[in-house]
């Protein structure tokens, strides 16, 4: 069916149109429309534009009017609009214009949709009349057209007071009263809305016209906010406010001011309330770590980041300056006298303190962390008790291992409790820089409490060397596993042993048990110490075990080491006030039981006599101290420099021990350990070197020195002259040699 053809002229059609037009941008409710009337309008304009019996030269003109006229229709619209609304103020005014933009913006889509073919008409062939060098025509699509109407109208008539209204809310946001958060974020919106026509920067009015404004009365609140606030109240409270503040103002952008705003408000914010200031919060920094203000100095470190990592690390600076004579301070308090346990406490309680204000305070940040272990190594290892001390920075780790020994042998805490304290032992260790002293004290005392079997638990003694491994490595702890691992062997071949034939031959009714453990010589640090003739039974049993040993291993070669080994005796002689024979079970070290057997023969001794038929004991002075021990436990007594057995002996209790350790002196042991140590450390030297040359072949002196010391630095703290002596001595060994012409180059001889 053909379409009927119009004959209409602008008039005829604005006319028809207008009606509708200005109910829709007055938002006319009163009269209910429906959908015949909204396709009415949209056939009007197409009938005009596609049907109409008019020259086509006089259609583009058509359209260009009709265009023009819908604009100026919004224009005057616009105009009545917000002069309306300039007799109000406030609240009153900030809603009526919010209110008003959004019927305006609804209104606009309903008219666009409905003009939607003169849009679809008129811009496209509008284009098409332009050449190149023309500039692009003021016409935007419909609903762009409207907003660029009333941006236009809004920006000359009501944008200044617009803005000094959101603003005056604002500051009363600030100030504490509630206020409309839906009416600030419609009318931030508004702005944006009105600038979407520019792609390149949609906000680029907000910013403008809003944002700058913004920003000019912000700085002007908390300027003078902030300078009253440092006048008259403390810095606590000050670093309190600001930090409150800033929070404030990140939670006011998301409330209803655009996400490009946060940066500039908050970089300025943060130059008005801290920047200028930070030299007087910082300076409050000592006294806050002096009285251990958690809060404080967390709200500090806080602060401090947001203003530069300059001042931070300035903190973390002071927390080393401030850790190190404190620490010092704690160990010279304990005095002159001061034990090892008070010791190690001490400096468990200083690395806990510091650690929980790292953690609460700094949040562990790599900065802190990195300068509190600095500070922590220096007072760990240089402090009263290192430089009263003969061995210096290697006193801590020595008194830490006895300190690890004695919380293994025993103790009445549960297992949690002992975790915990192994936890704060190695947090100590972590700081030692001689950990080979650590490693040689604690692998001694290691070996007395497997041999003794005074460790508490097997699972806490594993834990400990986990925790050992973690921070070392696993080479560190390979002869500590290998001794733990010794041990299980022996256990399985002394129940074999017993299953034998051999042990049947050794039946004895002299000993009732009988017991050998299988030690590798490599992983122990046992020496051969003191060499006797044992009693006839005990030999017998030794030498048909270590003929059952030969016959399931037969190249390896036992070494009995009589120093760390112990045995019961049981009196037969002993009887109580009754006459009645009570017999004792006394506990005692190879030694001892020889030196007790000897008097089985009934006949009182010398000291000439039982180094006599001690064979192959040529210590007299190590008897005398065997003896001495056991003259003090009144089970024999010296008469005319005779030793005789107390035939009237007794006890209060029926199994004591007796194996207390021959004093040979303390420190004697000590320094002979620490000889042993700088001996091991010289070779260690030497290997490193030697590795480091057979890399290289050819190093300059200086490169081998700090190679040396880098690679050694995780096992002891090495001196340049350490290595400079160690040079010199593989020279001579024909290890390395100088090369020729230059005296600071070394060449690896292969």
């Amino acid at each position: 069916m053909e379409q009927e053809r119009v004959n209409w002229t602008l008039d005829n059609v604005w006319e028809q149109v207008e009606p509708f037009f200005s109910e829709v941008l007055a938002h006319d409710t009163k009269r209910p429309r429906d959908k015949i009337e909204f396709m009415e309008i949209y056939s009007t304009i197409y009938k005009f534009i596609c049907f109409n019996d008019v020259p086509q030269s006089y259609m583009y003109s058509f359209e260009e009017g009709l265009y023009y006229r819908l604009m100026d229709h919004a224009r005057a619209f616009c105009i009545d609009t917000l002069r309306n609304g300039l007799s109000k103020s406030g609240e009153a005014l900030l809603n009526y214009y919010n209110v008003s933009f959004e019927k305006y913006s609804f209104s606009s889509k309903v008219i666009a949709n409905r003009a939607a073919f003169l849009e679809q008409n008129f811009i496209p062939c509008r284009e098409s009349k332009l050449t190149t060098n023309e500039k692009p025509p003021g016409v935007h699509k419909l609903r762009t057209a409207f907003f660029l109407v009333w941006k236009a109208t809004f920006l000359e008539m009501f944008k200044d007071k617009v803005v000094a209204e959101c603003l005056d809310v604002i500051q009363r946001d600030r100030d504490g009263e509630k206020i409309s958060i839906n009416l600030l974020r419609g009318l931030t919106k508004c702005f944006v809305d009105l600038g979407s026509e520019n792609t390149a920067n949609p906000k680029q009015l907000y910013q403008d016209h809003f944002e700058t404004a913004f920003l000019v009365a912000t700085s002007e609140y908390y300027q003078a906010e902030f300078d009253s606030c440092l006048a008259s109240s403390s810095m606590a409270e000050y670093m309190s406010k600001a930090e409150s503040r800033l929070t404030e103002e990140r939670d006011r952008v998301a409330n209803y001011l655009e996400a490009c705003t946060e940066q500039p408000l908050i970089s300025m914010c943060v130059d008005l309330m801290l920047t200028r200031n930070i030299d007087k919060i910082t300076a409050q920094f000592p006294r806050y770590l002096a009285d251990v203000q958690i809060e404080h100095l967390g709200r500090m470190f806080r602060l401090t980041q947001r203003v530069s990592s300059e001042h931070t690390s300035g903190l973390s600076d002071a927390l080393k300056e401030h850790i190190i004579p404190y620490g010092k301070d704690k160990v010279a308090g304990l005095g002159s006298s001061a034990d090892g346990a008070s010791y190690i406490a001490t400096l468990v309680q200083c690395l806990t303190h510091f650690r929980k204000i790292v953690r609460d305070a700094f949040e562990d940040d790599v900065r802190f962390l990195t300068n509190m272990d600095k500070a922590c190594k220096e007072f760990v290892n240089r402090n009263s008790v290192t430089e009263a001390s003969a061995t210096k920075s290697a006193r801590t780790p020595e008194l830490l291992a006895k300190s690890f020994d004695t919380h293994l042998k025993s103790s009445k805490e549960s297992q949690e409790e002992l975790e915990r304290k192994f936890d704060d032992l190695i947090g100590v260790f972590r700081y030692l820089e001689d950990n080979d002293v650590f490693q040689r004290f604690y692998k001694k005392a290691l070996a007395k409490r497997l041999i003794m079997g005074s460790s508490i638990s097997e699972d806490i003694e594993a834990m400990v060397i986990s925790k050992l491994k973690q921070i070392c490595g696993v080479e560190w702890t390979r002869h500590l596993e290998k001794m733990y691992k010794d041990m299980a062997t022996s256990k399985e071949l002394a129940n074999k042993f017993k299953s034998s034939n051999f042990s049947k031959a050794v039946s004895h009714d002299s000993i009732k048990s009988f017991n050998a453990l299988v030690l590798c010589k490599g992983s122990w640090p046992l020496r051969l110490g003191h060499s006797i003739t044992l009693p006839k039974d005990l030999a017998f049993h030794c030498e048909t075990f270590a003929s059952y040993y030969a016959s399931r291993h037969n190249e390896r070669v036992l070494t009995w080491v009589l120093d760390h080994s112990r045995g019961e005796l049981k009196t037969n002689f002993t009887k109580d006030k009754k006459g009645n024979h009570v017999p004792y079970i006394l506990s005692s070290s190879a030694h001892q039981m020889a030196v007790l057997l000897l008097f089985n023969c009934g006949s009182p001794l010398s000291l000439d006599n039982i180094v006599e038929r001690l064979d192959g004991m040529d210590d007299k002075e190590y008897i005398s101290n065997v003896i001495s021990l056991l003259l003090k436990t009144k089970l024999i007594y010296e008469e005319d420099g005779m030793y005789k057995v107390q035939l009237k002996w007794r006890h209060k209790k029926v199994k004591l021990n007796i194996n207390y350790p021959v004093k040979v002196g303390e420190d004697k042991v000590t320094a002979q350990v620490h000889n042993s140590i700088q001996e091991e450390r010289r070779f260690v030297i030497q290997a490193c070197i030697v590795r480091c040359m057979k890399t290289r072949n050819v190093m300059k002196h200086k490169d081998l020195i700090l190679e040396t010391i880098e690679q050694l630095k995780s096992r002891f703290q090495v001196i340049s002259k350490d290595v400079n002596r160690q040079i010199g001595q593989l020279i001579e060994k024909e290890f390395i040699r100088r090369q020729e012409g230059h005296q600071d180059v070394y060449e690896y001889i292969a």
